[in-house]
This record gives C-alpha cells, sequence and structure tokens, in this order.
C-alpha cells in the first residue's frame, strides 16, 4: 500500500484484501426499520447545538463556489411519491469545475440519499454547495418502505430523468456522492451509468458511511471504470452502520491503489461543543431564516465538502489530487 492511500491526522487507509473479499450480509428488514428511526432521532438531538464553522479560504477544496441555481423538481416516472431534484448553476462566475457558471454543457453530479433522506431540505446544504461550484445536481427520492430492487431502480431511474432532463448536463464528467443506504447503492448505480457510456471522460465517487451492498453480484471484486477516482468516508461515532461494512467494501474495490482512499473521521471532543463525527455527518438541514442550520457544522465543509471538492476535481483536470484529507482545520485559539 503507497503513501498515497494515507489522510494523516484524521484518517488513515485499510489494508486492502484483494478482489475476492466476502462482502458483509445483510441484516432483517426490521433492523433497516430501527435504524431508520435512529437516525431521525439522531436529527432532532443533533439539532441541539453547533459547532463552530472554520472557514476554508476561497478557491480551496471545502469553500462554496461562485454559482447561483435554479431548481426543478420532476415527477419520478418509477415511484410518483417522491419527486426528482435538478438543480443548474448560473451566473457568471468561475468555478473550479472549469468555465463559467452559465455555460451550455456543465459535469453532473449524482446523489444517493440516506434512508429517511428522501426531501430535498435533508441534503440542501451539500446541493447548494455542489452546484455553487457549477455542478448539475441530480437529486432523487425513494420511498422508507424496505423493497431495495424496488429502490435502486427508483433512483437509478430518476439519475435517467433528470439527465435526460437537463440539456446541460456533460455526461461525459460525472460525479457520484451516496450516504448509508445510498452509499450502498452506489456502485450498482456507477455500473448502471458506465453502461450507458456516462463519465467517458472523467468519473468519481464519494461515499460517506454506506450500507450494505445489497446488488452486488456475488461476493467478489466491486466493479468499477478503469479511471474512476474514488474517496470512502468513515465516522468513528457511528452507531446507525457498522463500519466495518464500509472497510470491507473498500478492501473489495477494483481500483488502483493510488486511485482510492479510505478517510477515518474521529471525533473531537477538547473544546465546547465537540465536533462530533457522527453518521449523520452529509446531511444538512435548513431550518428557519436567521436560525442557522442542523448539523452543517466544521466537518460538513472540511471533510463532507472538502472531500467531494478535491475527488471531482482530481478526477476532471489532474488538480487536488494530493489534497491532504486528513487535514481538517483548527479550532478558533488555533489547535488542530
Amino acid at each position: 500500500m503507497g503513501d498515497s492511500r494515507r489522510t494523516g491526522m484524521v484518517g488513515e487507509s485499510g489494508p486492502r484484501k484483494g478482489r475476492h473479499v466476502a462482502l458483509r450480509r445483510s441484516r432483517p428488514a426490521a433492523a433497516l426499520a430501527v435504524l431508520a428511526s435512529l437516525v431521525l432521532l439522531g436529527l432532532v438531538v443533533g439539532a441541539c447545538v453547533s459547532p463552530p464553522i472554520a472557514p476554508i479560504a476561497a478557491g480551496e477544496p471545502g469553500a462554496a463556489g461562485p454559482c447561483d441555481f435554479e431548481r426543478t423538481d420532476l415527477v419520478n416516472t418509477a415511484d410518483w411519491r417522491h419527486p426528482v431534484f435538478v438543480l443548474e448553476p448560473t451566473g457568471a462566475g468561475r468555478p473550479y469545475t472549469g468555465g463559467s457558471c452559465d455555460d451550455d454543457e456543465r459535469p453532473v453530479v449524482l446523489l444517493a440519499h440516506g434512508y429517511l433522506g428522501n426531501i430535498y431540505e435533508g441534503y440542501e446544504g451539500l446541493l447548494r454547495h455542489l452546484v455553487s461550484n457549477g455542478y448539475v445536481v441530480v437529486f432523487p427520492g425513494y420511498t422508507a418502505a424496505y423493497d431495495p430492487e424496488h429502490q435502486y431502480a427508483v433512483v437509478d431511474n430518476g439519475f435517467r430523468q433528470g439527465v435526460g432532463f437537463s440539456d446541460r448536463v456533460d455526461n461525459s464528467r460525472t460525479g457520484f456522492v451516496g450516504h448509508s443506504f445510498g452509499g450502498g447503492m452506489l456502485y450498482w448505480l456507477i455500473q448502471r451509468s458506465e453502461a450507458r457510456g456516462w463519465g467517458s471522460e472523467a468519473v468519481w465517487a464519494v461515499n460517506f458511511a454506506p450500507y450494505f451492498a445489497l446488488q452486488n453480484p456475488g461476493d467478489g471484486a466491486i466493479d468499477l471504470p478503469d479511471h474512476i477516482r474514488f474517496t470512502m468516508v468513515s465516522y468513528d461515532n457511528d452507531v446507525f452502520v457498522d463500519t466495518r461494512i464500509a472497510i470491507e467494501q473498500f478492501a473489495a474495490l477494483d481500483t488502483p491503489d493510488e486511485a482510492a482512499q479510505h478517510v477515518a473521521v474521529f471525533s473531537d471532543r477538547s473544546r465546547s461543543p465537540a465536533i462530533e463525527a457522527d453518521h449523520i455527518g452529509p446531511v444538512t438541514v435548513e431550518v428557519l431564516p436567521g436560525l442557522g442550520t442542523i448539523n452543517t457544522d466544521h466537518y460538513d465543509h472540511w471533510v463532507a465538502f472538502r472531500s467531494i471538492d478535491a475527488t471531482g476535481r482530481c478526477a476532471l483536470d489532474g488538480t487536488w489530487c494530493d489534497t491532504d484529507l486528513g487535514y481538517t482545520g483548527t479550532w478558533p485559539d488555533g489547535t488542530p
């Protein structure tokens, strides 16, 4: 394992076990229902405090971009109960993704959400960050009724609809973001997209705290595009999903060592309020005007947004490939 797979202060890569790694099997559906209830409870508890947000300098991975956006809600033809949200960048700014915000063609990010995260507000901070940096973003919802075959198909259909709706999508440059249950389905979704020819020029993915990969064929390697750039993110205070799932999925990836990294993020309770590395890290729920956000904290900017930006730009133009994703800034007094 090369040094490029180590991520420094808050994260380290685990050993790769080769192509033929047995993936952890799913627990009964009842366990997932409990998981969904716990996630909802976590959102409520997480609203109580919000650690200070350390700014990231403009032009660095994790910083907000210059684009405004327009949002369109589509009816998903595979399941009308949950819309497909499409966000398109607008304005004359120059994002790190190249060109101008209002270019006729823009790269696309496809987001697969976690259980119960099917409302736009559940990931609003993350969605706004992505579109601010010049991506067209497609975010389909799916029902919480446990039916993996249907749920996977609904998200895949939502991706196809969103990409087909916006004539500004350059699907040769495609990124994927998954979280929790959506993280488990991410590999299957990437494979489906590759079969359509998407991501032919650049493809990348960031997976946060994934659940079981329920439709990965067999127990061997997870087959992904040869030129993909991949980042896995796990949280030490994840009480909802067993972190060993992410470790085993990462070890099973059929990707070169230099193209994949696994970041382990640890909570910091040395100050009050503490910064918690928990399962709902990528969740960014807007509340009411003037009251800030739920769970849009230090680690959203320094772990979620920064990991996505660095992985995406590395795939797009070879920049930020050596970004130290183990660095997460400092406390206001300068302490790391």
